[in-house]
């Protein structure tokens, strides 16, 4: 085993002796005559324990000591003095105190050495295991706020498939239509070049065919139609890719750093997602006031919380109603209200509403977790989550976030 490394200090060569002798056996010992050599060898090498003599020229004991704690904030100190030093005394009842012997010291050094060295070791495994337990309390977050974004999204996935299916059938109708036509206009430019070519040229039976067709094409609008229907077409490839991007500003992992977020179109997008799940009974109405500020986080998880609080309202309405959701600064903080017109949270439940696992929906309609989770985001950002108001006209939830220092950032 590795034995510990003590670095002892005192102007009396004589006392060096007899520590070094004492400690020898158990330890590395290593010398020091005065403060400043003392200082030296900490700043240079790396020590279990110091001890050192109270009174010496130029830097005295007591300021060794004080500097180590700097140096080495796990260092166990011991001050040795035949005096009674008020500053020992005090250093010794400080809340980072150090262990204060007096000479002689007999066996109570190798003790109280050798106890502090095992305090030393037993803290130090505590502090590993303390810095185990809170890698995996944040891993079990990311897991959690993971595990609710999946949750929220297997309740969108049928209106997300809908949302979909819709842009891709005319797509196709659209498609197939051009195609129809692109063949005929070329069929139409073919001839027309055959009938150039022939010597005969105007008197041609031919050109009379080609402009009796050209005449019933620009009837039927064809012409016309090409540029409506490739308009069609680019608006649902834009739509696919709103859906798409949504998708995956909501779901990818938030692993990135911190960067400048708009709320309102995290807003938005959450309103886009749940008013596809439920268009046909509930009204999503969002409003923002002018030049809302952009707060630092990232869009997916902002997303999440409004997600979260909109499917609660609308499953407290029997998911028959409206659902307000506004976006304003207040001072300091820009301000996310989520309002519905349920019958509002009972005193019992609203004492624990925001406890993880708690929920009085059924198992299948949630985990218990969101506003737990939707919490947790909005403090990791400087922010919170707050129950504003209830009551039997409904039910006002208030995500609060930190303006940056300066407001006006942007990506």
């Amino acid at each position: 085993m590795r034995r510990p490394k003590v670095l002892v200090v005192d102007d009396d060569p004589s006392v060096l002796t007899a520590l070094e002798d004492e400690l020898a056996d158990h330890y590395a010992v290593t010398t020091a005559t005065a403060g400043e050599e003392a200082l030296a060898l900490l700043e240079s090498r790396d020590f279990d324990a110091v001890i050192s003599d109270v009174r010496m020229p130029g830097i005295d004991g007591v300021e060794v000591v004080r500097r180590a704690q700097v140096l080495r904030d796990n260092l166990v100190r011991i001050l040795l003095t035949g005096y009674a030093d008020d500053s020992a005394l005090a250093a010794a009842r400080s809340p980072a105190g150090v262990y204060k012997l007096s000479k002689p010291w007999g066996e109570e050094l190798e003790i109280v050495l050798r106890r502090a060295l095992e305090q030393r070791e037993r803290l130090r495994e505590f502090e590993t295991r303390l810095d185990r337990e809170r890698l995996a309390r944040e891993r079990a977050q990311v897991f959690a706020v993971r595990l609710d974004k999946m949750a929220l999204l297997g309740t969108l996935t049928a209106s997300v498939a809908h949302e979909l299916r819709s842009p891709l059938a005319y797509l196709s109708a659209n498609l197939e239509w051009l195609n129809a036509a692109v063949l005929e206009l070329s069929q139409l430019l073919e001839a027309a070049g055959a009938a150039a070519e022939s010597a005969a040229g105007a008197t041609d039976p031919a050109w009379a065919v080609l402009r009796e067709r050209w005449a019933a094409t620009q009837a039927s609008g064809t012409l016309g139609d090409l540029g409506e229907v490739c308009g069609d077409c680019l608006g649902g490839l834009r739509r696919l890719t709103q859906i798409v991007e949504g998708l995956h500003a909501y779901a990818a992992p938030s692993r990135r750093r911190p960067e400048p977020v708009n709320i309102c179109e995290c807003v938005d997008l959450a309103a886009r997602m749940v008013s596809a799940r439920y268009k046909r009974d509930v009204k999503i109405r969002t409003s923002f006031a002018p030049d809302v500020p952009w707060v630092i986080g990232h869009e997916g998880e902002f997303t999440q919380i409004v997600i979260n609080l909109m499917i609660n309202g609308i499953q407290a309405m029997g998911e028959k109603g409206s659902v307000e959701v506004r976006a304003a600064r207040r001072g300091d903080w820009v301000e996310i209200e989520v309002l519905d017109q349920g019958p509002g949270i009972p005193d019992p439940v609203r004492a624990r509403i925001f406890e993880p696992f708690f929920t009085t929906k059924a198992e299948t309609d949630g985990t218990g977790l969101g506003l737990s989770i939707s919490r947790e985001i909005a403090r990791r950002y400087g922010g919170e989550l707050l129950l504003a108001s209830t009551g039997a006209q409904g039910t006002t939830f208030v995500v609060r976030l930190p303006v940056p220092k300066d407001h006006e950032v942007r990506p």
